[in-house]
């Protein structure tokens, strides 16, 4: 998709495959297909996979690809590698969960950013935490089964993030 192309009811997208934090990747998905491609025909898989490995390569920035893999269920980077790019020969064979748990990975990325401190994303999602029932917010995101698990991850982002600073002041 172009540069600036505004999806109605989505977000404005900064560039052919990236999206704001507004913006769902479900959202984004549905409204492609449906007023894109013309509905759920050949092709929907690859823009999948398109929006996929840039939402990776977005978060894989500021996680490295290990952790970005690990947090999408994935067992290493190759193999999410295969899952965006369809190199086993099924473009955008990745699980739903992997792109609940990358967009999760990459609203967590944008409250530490959002707060000037985004290289500390990576360090708390590996950390065991009580804001977290002591578990690490990485095995959090891994095998989370349900979307309000995820939830709590992000709110207990943002309760670190909010501690944080109020400490620092």
């Amino acid at each position: 998709m172009p540069a600036g192309v505004t999806l109605p009811g989505v977000a404005t997208w900064r560039g052919s495959a990236t999206w704001s934090r507004a913006a769902d990747l479900n959202d984004v998905l549905r409204l492609e297909r449906a007023t894109v491609r013309g509905g759920y025909g050949a092709g929907a898989g690859a823009a999948e996979a398109q929006y996929l490995g840039a939402c990776v390569a977005d978060v894989e920035g500021w996680l490295g690809p290990e952790l970005t893999a690990y947090l999408t269920g994935a067992d290493n980077p190759a193999e999410l590698s295969r899952w965006v790019s369809g190199s086993d020969g099924r473009v955008g064979s990745a699980p739903a969960a992997a792109g609940r748990r990358l967009q999760t990975a990459s609203e967590v990325v944008e409250t530490f950013a959002a707060a000037g401190r985004g290289t500390g994303a990576r360090a708390w999602l590996r950390e065991v935490s009580p804001l977290t029932g002591g578990r690490s917010p990485a095995h959090l995101v891994r095998h989370a089964r349900t979307e309000q698990l995820l939830d709590q991850v992000r709110e207990a982002a943002a309760r670190y993030v909010l501690i944080a600073d109020t400490a620092a002041a």
